[in-house]
């Protein structure tokens, strides 16, 4: 059942390249990612999801409240966001919410809700939606061995790697404490620059990491304004799926 899974919106991001604004509450198709995400996964049942802010903190909880929505919201605020990559966003979810699978979801994404259900289905301690086929150098790839995921990065070859991770996870309580775990390493060790992505493949040979397989045309990233045209085609296309 969805309620066994928490999903949890990664939003703490500065959104430099889109203006400023706050990438949960950029606008497409008339509605803010943010909304698009809490729409998707109230449409699979969750009544209630986890959005850990750091920029632009107070703009998304009083865009939240300003209306009504289709599921209740938490918010973690991470006040590290500034000096600290992504990583530790991740880590206060995993360490501070409630024992029980995590949904990691980025707050710069539209995806149809079938991207969700396929990925908590794959099981795993850490699972990770991943688009399979050709990749360019700037995509965040995944290479896998045995059918587990083994490494994850930009620098990976592309004529081996499975695939492209487009920023939807699950993790178990084994998945959790292995994050948490390393990245505190991380951070007593002094590393600020660490994305959440790095940590997955740090912990890639200490938990059971798997693939769910997304299929192309279900998603698509918004990080610069020439993102746009095709995640509006995205957008356009969640009001035909069949419920997941």
């Amino acid at each position: 059942m969805p309620e066994t899974v928490l999903p949890v919106v990664l939003a703490a991001g500065l959104g430099s390249r889109l203006g400023g604004v706050p990438k949960a509450l950029f606008e497409l198709e008339g509605e803010t990612l943010l909304g698009r995400t809490a729409a998707t996964l109230a449409g699979r049942g969750h009544e209630r999801m986890v959005v850990v802010t750091g920029h632009g903190a107070d703009q998304v909880e009083d865009w939240w409240r300003s209306a009504a929505r289709p599921l209740e919201a938490r918010f973690l605020h991470n006040p590290r966001y500034a000096d600290l990559n992504n990583f530790h966003t991740l880590a206060l979810a995993c360490e501070r919410l409630p024992a029980g699978r995590l949904l990691a979801l980025n707050a710069d994404i539209v995806f149809h809700s079938a991207v969700v259900s396929d990925a908590l289905a794959a099981g795993g301690q850490l699972t990770l939606a991943v688009e399979q086929g050709r990749v360019d150098a700037e995509a965040l790839k995944v290479r896998i061995e045995d059918g587990h995921v083994r490494e994850l990065g930009k620098h990976l070859d592309p004529r081996t790697a499975f695939g492209e991770f487009i920023g939807v996870s699950a993790l178990d309580d084994a998945g959790r404490t292995a994050y948490a775990a390393n990245a505190a390493e991380a951070l007593q060790a002094g590393e600020t620059t660490p994305y959440y992505e790095d940590i997955f493949s740090r912990i890639c040979d200490r938990v059971d990491a798997r693939v769910s397989a997304v299929a192309a045309g279900s998603w698509a990233e918004i990080d610069t304004p020439e993102d746009v045209p095709s995640a509006a085609r995205v957008a356009r296309s969640q009001s035909l799926e069949a419920p997941a």
